[in-house]
């Protein structure tokens, strides 16, 4: 009998499902491109353009979160770590409401550094900053999009995600394998 994977999928299947979701979000899909220069509220009232962070010379990991998500919540965990062992790595977290996806709630974010303190940026989006941000439709958070040193979105993976997987792409990310065949289109 295969062994089955979390999801009840066969591990084979599951694999082969989970490599076609990260190739159809990575960019290059003919989508709108990616404005790394949106500028969006911080949690503390300022505004501030994300150019500031994205484009300067780092990878930057963005996540898209709610903190009333329960998936999100546990990924932030991850997140977390991963910012912790990589801190020449910008991470900037973009806070949407849930299930709505509207304005990310400013109380929501609050209670929750009660409880879990950060030490990276929040902003507070909705929906259709992220996608301006992206240059394409936000389908589902927790989301992480991995921007290059020169601003390039190459990268965005709805759904939970660990550290692990993050590092390894930055890792073994090579611009020419990525513009293929196999991910035009998605």
């Amino acid at each position: 009998m295969p062994k089955s994977s979390s999801m009840g999928l066969p591990g084979g299947l599951w694999l082969a499902v989970s490599l076609l979701c990260f190739a159809s979000a990575v960019a290059g899909n003919g989508n709108t491109p990616a404005d790394p220069t949106l500028t969006l509220e911080r949690l503390d009232g300022r505004h501030e353009s994300l150019a500031d962070t994205i484009g300067q010379g780092d990878w930057v990991i963005v996540h898209v979160w709610s903190p009333d998500c329960s998936l999100c919540v546990r990924e932030m965990l991850d997140v977390i770590r991963f910012h912790r062992h990589h801190p020449g790595i910008p991470l900037i977290a973009l806070t949407i409401d849930f299930p709505s996806f509207g304005y990310g709630r400013r109380e929501s974010v609050q209670d929750y550094l009660q409880r879990q303190p950060l030490d990276f940026p929040l902003y507070l989006t909705d929906q259709a900053g992220v996608e301006e941000l992206l240059g394409r439709r936000l389908v589902a958070i927790p989301l992480i999009a991995i921007f290059t040193p020169a601003g390039e979105l190459v990268a965005s993976w709805p759904g939970p995600i660990d550290a692990g997987e993050i590092t390894t792409f930055i890792d073994q990310y090579d611009a020419d394998t990525m513009q293929d065949e196999l991910t035009e289109g998605f």
